[in-house]
Order: C-alpha cells, then structure tokens, then sequence
C-alpha cells in the first residue's frame, strides 16, 4: 500500500523481554563495574595516585578516577548491586570517608586552607554549622536582698543563707 511506512507494526526492537518477565531496554549503558572487587582495585589505585601526586582526596577526583562523568553518577553507584547481589554502599562509604578523614587531616595540620576545606565538607560530606539556641530559659519571678547597715555603709549578705526569696 502506498503511504504505509515500512515496520510501522512491527515490534520495537529496542526492547528484549528478561527472563523474570520485565523488559529492559537495550540501549542502557553497561555498568563500569560488574564487581565490588574491580571497584575497590580502582578506588586503591586513585588513592595511591594522589598519594604519589600530593594532590588532595575529592569525591570529584574519585569519580573521575572511576570514570564517572560527575560525582552524583558515583553517589547513584550507592544504590545498586553486583552479579555476586554485593551492594556497592559499603565500598563507596568507606571511600568517602577517607577522603573526608585525608581533608580533615590536612585542615588539622594546616596543609589545607581552610575556607575549601569546610566549604567541601559542607557541600560532599554532610557538615553543618548548628547553633543552638535554649530559648526556654527558666528565670525566677523576683529576688529581694535585705542588705545589712554597718559602718562603712551597706552592703550585700555574706552568704546564700541570707537571701529571701
């Protein structure tokens, strides 16, 4: 027939059925990593790298390292798993958590400055600036002193024991 597209009805061949019954779509990127392991390999090899460099731990550097094109592409890594059904939490956190100790150090020793410093942990890793404020302070209703008459004049009680409330 003239005017019908080709395959018009055709199945979209951009979707293969699993065998649990869901549909994946094939134009997905492959993971960068299949296991926890090969993961870890690269996170050792980054910090050895900075290590030899004297360039500071980032989680930005971290996910470049891996080959991530942003930090929240490594941040998103959190929630899957690997072929043996690992979560890549752990690893990551622990990672992390190094590279929040290496600035914490360097803040500490004076390496760093310290702008960046809280700048970064602020904004990657969780820090905030609290103050506190009780605003539910108990303050009595009235306080009477009796003050004593001597000669040089009068003066306050000499001890807790004399004050009347």
């Amino acid at each position: 027939m003239a005017g019908e597209r080709k395959g018009y009805n055709k199945p979209n061949k951009a979707i293969k059925k699993r065998k649990k019954g869901y549909y994946k779509d094939i134009f997905h990127r492959p993971r960068k990593f299949d296991t926890v392991e090969d993961m870890e390999q690269e996170i050792i090899k980054y910090f050895e790298d900075s290590a030899t460099s004297g360039f500071p731990l980032t989680i930005q550097g971290l996910a470049l390292a891996l080959g991530f094109s942003s930090r929240v592409s490594l941040l998103n890594y959190e929630g899957y798993t690997d072929k043996n059904k690992e979560t890549f939490l752990s690893t990551i956190k622990k990672a992390k958590l190094a590279i929040e100790q290496s600035k914490l150090d360097g803040a500490f020793l004076g390496t760093f400055n310290p702008a960046i410093t809280i700048f970064d942990l602020k904004n990657n890793h969780g820090h905030e600036d609290k103050i506190k404020n009780d605003t539910n302070l108990s303050v009595p209703e009235s306080i009477t002193f009796e003050f004593e008459n001597n000669s040089n004049g009068y003066t306050l009680p000499s001890n807790e024991k004399d004050i009347k409330e």
